[in-house]
């Protein structure tokens, strides 16, 4: 099993977790985005939109999956987590 890095825009798909979009100006879908976990999601409370850093997990068929967040938005996962989502925050 090989392991490397992607960055990418995170997009949730329902229930089912989500896929990280390759940065550029299109931010296209492809079969190849790497599919994100519900598990991970909730760990770290990752929001769509959101600039993720993965270690991806794959054999080379099909789409590869995210076997470990390194960063959200430039933090730390575990810093990330602790954050209040803006929208729960008054002013």
């Amino acid at each position: 099993m090989t392991q490397h890095t992607f960055k990418g825009i995170l997009e949730l798909d329902g229930h089912r977790g989500g896929r990280l979009r390759k940065l550029s100006l299109m931010i296209d879908r492809h079969p190849g985005d790497p599919s994100v976990g519900h598990d991970l999601i909730a760990r770290w409370k990752l929001r769509e939109g959101s600039l993720v850093e993965a270690a991806l997990a794959g054999n080379g068929h099909g789409a590869p999956k995210v076997a470990t967040v390194i960063s959200v938005n430039g933090l730390p996962p575990g810093e990330w987590a602790a954050k209040e989502e803006y929208s729960k925050l008054t002013a």
